[in-house]
């Protein structure tokens, strides 16, 4: 969970097929840098000392297939 991550640990790696980023994640931790790391758009909401990192994209909601 990222946000744990981002609230717990001084420093971080950012990997994906090498190192992305590395350093304190309230700094590390932009769109631009989640983006090259998990290939997703993420954003990234701060408040005070407080940073939450969410998927851009909302969940789809399913509606239940016709039975014929």
């Amino acid at each position: 969970d990222l946000n744990a991550v981002a609230a717990h640990l001084p420093s971080v790696i950012c990997f994906n097929k090498g190192i992305v980023a590395h350093g304190d994640p309230e700094i590390i931790f932009t769109p631009a840098v989640l983006k090259k790391t998990y290939q997703a758009d993420m954003n990234v909401i701060r408040h005070g000392d407080f940073v939450l990192m969410v998927h851009s994209t909302p969940l789809s909601i399913r509606t239940p297939k016709k039975r014929t």
